[in-house]
């Protein structure tokens, strides 16, 4: 554990928004590996013989004998997590967390090509954060402070709050990561939106539950009041508001982005004349 929170530490320092991009990189990598350590860590703590990746007759004599199987082949991260989700099968909800981070390292160490370093980033400290904060309250069964230290936790779970109140994400990511949100029965981060009494409202399903909910919609109307005809009508797509999830816009360039440019008109058809 004491090389565990040493990566943990390390990495969050490289993670800085001001160093530069070969650092942010250096940083992520090493929260995976601080990452394989912790569950492997979590898996020693049961039994020694659980992270070899070949359990040989002298292992167990060793074990047997209190000696530490040490300096030896062990599994790798995805294999970690195989076996610890055995061990808590409740982990397995956080499996797409392990596959991330996995796809993630991979395409640090291996890959080639443009990097988006950003992007990277927030998935390695989110994922990171999720799944250790899994293991520390369901397989040891302690609050993640007393695991990692509260200044190493409180650096995690900050920028997790931001992301999951979605400040650092465009829409379309958003809307992923907030359906895993409500598929694992969490509440979503979203303001409270009301709609107001004299809008009007057209119903479209929410992409997040696939719901029905609604959208306020305020008409602009430009009319030749000398030839007594309307020139144009214009919807302008104020706030989005799902009753069942929770989800909500309050922007209107976004709520527009999500309804998309061609069914904005199929939406106006909806409105009473």
């Amino acid at each position: 554990m004491e090389c565990t929170r040493g990566l943990y530490k390390q990495g969050l320092d490289l993670l800085d928004p001001e160093r530069e991009d070969a650092s942010i990189l250096a940083g992520c990598i090493l929260l995976a590996i601080g990452l394989e350590k912790f569950i492997k860590h979590v898996l020693e703590s049961r039994n020694q013989l659980m992270i070899l990746e070949r359990v040989q007759f002298d292992d167990i004599l060793d074990a047997e004998c209190g000696r530490k199987v040490e300096n030896k082949r062990t599994i790798s991260l995805k294999e970690a997590f195989e076996r610890l989700n055995k061990l808590y099968p409740d982990i397995d909800k956080k499996r797409y967390c392990i596959g991330n981070i996995i796809n993630d390292r991979n395409l640090l160490v291996h890959g080639s090509g443009h990097i988006d370093v950003a992007k990277i980033e927030c998935r390695v400290r989110v994922n990171i954060a999720d799944l250790s904060e899994l293991i520390c309250k369901l397989c040891i069964e302690k609050h993640p402070e007393e695991i990692f230290s509260k200044e190493i936790w409180d650096v995690m779970a900050n920028y997790r709050e931001a992301y999951k109140n979605a400040e650092v994400l465009e829409l379309d990511k958003r809307i992923a990561h907030f359906r895993r949100l409500y598929n694992n029965g969490e509440k979503l981060p979203c303001d409270q939106v009301e709609f107001s009494t004299t809008s009007y409202k057209v119903e479209y399903k929410c992409p997040i539950c696939e719901h029905v909910a609604e959208i306020e919609i305020d008409i602009e109307i430009d009319v030749d009041h000398r030839e007594r005809i309307i020139l144009s009508v214009w919807p302008h797509l104020i706030a989005f508001k799902c009753e069942v999830c929770g989800f909500t816009l309050s922007n209107s360039y976004e709520v527009e982005a999500l309804v998309g440019e061609d069914s904005i008109n199929e939406l106006l058809s909806l409105l009473p004349s």
